[in-house]
């Protein structure tokens, strides 16, 4: 007796129904999809596209680079920097984005001036902070401390599935610590 294969009659009908849906969805005149596609072609749409395309790339490789030094610092024998990375990690990752991204473009109502100078004396130079961090500026910001967390783990998770015998074998070579997971570690965790 030949089998039933139940699993594709049902995969079968629910990609008809979804073929029928989007059939209803392009020839359905109502939805005025030239007047869509001129507004999609327009300069400001085209502007946030190519500044969304930037934001992205620029966030991920600065969220990379923070995200490896702090997986660096958590796997350190310094307890300090252990609870920093921690700390850290925990603080971004536990808080929405929204209100972190709220917080840094709103951080010249906390902070309107930063100053460079002797602590608790007099400062040499002094800026505004509404004219230092514009909102791209700040939205790099946010997002690149908020990715770093995220990144941190991550990478934390490839140099421990990096075995260890590639670390002994660098150091019998007689290669230092930082070299080894420069050149040995990171590269292999980074796959």
């Amino acid at each position: 007796m030949p089998r039933r294969h139940v699993g594709r009659w049902v995969t079968a009908a629910a990609l008809l129904v979804f073929a029928m849906v989007v059939s209803s969805v392009v020839r359905n005149r109502a939805f005025q999809w030239d007047a869509v596609a001129s507004y999609f072609t327009t300069s400001a749409v085209l502007d946030g596209l190519l500044l969304t395309l930037w934001l992205t790339g620029a966030v991920m490789a600065l969220g990379f680079l923070l995200g490896t030094l702090l997986a660096v610092m958590r796997l350190s024998a310094n307890p300090v920097l252990r609870t920093l990375s921690r700390g850290y990690v925990w603080i971004f990752r536990s808080t929405p984005l929204l209100v972190q991204l709220l917080f840094w473009f709103n951080i010249g109502a906390l902070y309107p001036t930063l100053g460079f100078g002797v602590p608790f004396g007099p400062q040499f130079v002094t800026v505004k902070t509404v004219n230092l961090l514009g909102p791209t500026l700040t939205a790099v910001i946010g997002l690149t401390l908020h990715e770093a967390a995220y990144a941190a783990e991550t990478v934390r998770g490839g140099i421990l599935s990096v075995d260890t015998g590639q670390a002994e074998a660098a150091q019998a070579l007689g290669l230092s610590r930082w070299r080894t997971l420069r050149r040995i570690v990171v590269p292999q965790a980074m796959r």
